[in-house]
């Protein structure tokens, strides 16, 4: 009894320092988070949810699956903004000469901007194909503001292509789909999809409006435009135009924004890489939203 009544006054001291002292701060480490949702696009329930796929799924893949949003890049390009945010969370080459291997999903709120960087192995997995094409695919989900759906998309993408080595081309990629049929659906091999019914059906729509024709025709016309003329005393007295009016019609140019995905194009800005302030090596691929 005397030692548990003791355990209580110990508590009960600590639990007392604390309350007096509410100014003292205890910061945790970023160690073991993915998902720094900077620009608060995500519900705390979302998070935990993204949160735990990512630790999932990247610890299979031995990467660090990130998520990264900002409303402010600090005046940075979206790029350099990636490149600090690496070295703070994972060091420098002179402190981590190996390097850590990491795929970061970026968002830049105020210029709609999305980017995938990738670093060490998964450089080796997620070429420029195939970042592009998780950038077409979830750039419909980030304009339509459902960014938990986007964020699972690219989840899922990474884990699947950290999966399986590239091609030599997107034509060749295992994982990746022909680029030509990208928003076109398989030809169903349903009966009313077949040309040689819509020719069968035309024909008989026509056979059936012409006897229809036939039928109501009532006779011959023998009506024409020479019936009422007087060509002995009918003559044109009097020619002339006149201009009513004029209708100018615009259109504007279409222009071409396909970009390096190859798989439609429309929100790919381009592909390249760089090397962050810490000395460590990436690639990227950057669209709009």
């Amino acid at each position: 009894m005397k030692r548990i009544a003791g355990k209580k006054l110990v508590f009960f001291l600590l639990f007392s320092l604390l309350a007096a002292f509410p100014q003292i701060v205890f910061a945790f480490p970023d160690e073991g988070r993915f998902v720094f949702d900077e620009a608060g696009l995500l519900t705390e329930a979302e998070k935990e949810q993204l949160e735990y796929m990512a630790q999932e799924l990247g610890a299979e893949r031995e990467t660090e699956f990130l998520i990264l949003t900002a409303n402010d890049t600090e005046e940075l390009d979206l790029s350099e903004y990636i490149g600090k945010f690496y070295d703070a969370q994972y060091g420098t080459v002179a402190t981590n000469p190996a390097g850590t291997n990491a795929a970061i999903l970026a968002l830049d709120m105020e210029n709609r901007e999305v980017e995938v960087a990738v670093f060490y192995k998964a450089e080796e997995y997620l070429n420029a194909a195939r970042r592009g094409y998780i950038i077409e695919q979830i750039t419909p989900y980030l304009s339509e503001g459902d960014f938990y759906g986007a964020f699972s998309i690219y989840l899922q993408s990474v884990y699947e292509f950290m999966g399986t080595e590239p091609g030599e081309s997107p034509e060749t990629d295992p994982l990746l789909p022909d680029p030509v049929m990208i928003g076109q659906e398989e030809p169903s091999e349903s009966i009313f999809f077949q040309w040689w019914f819509h020719v069968i059906v035309s024909l008989i729509v026509a056979g059936v409006a012409v006897a229809l024709m036939a039928h109501h025709s009532g006779g011959r016309v023998t009506v024409h435009s020479a019936t009422y003329l007087n060509q002995s005393t009918s003559r044109i007295l009097n020619r002339s135009d006149n201009f009513i009016r004029k209708t100018v019609t615009k259109r504007k140019k279409p222009q071409n924004n396909s970009g390096g995905g190859g798989f439609g194009g429309g929100s790919i800005i381009g592909s390249g890489g760089g090397i962050t302030k810490g000395g460590h090596s990436f690639s990227s691929t950057r669209g709009k939203f």
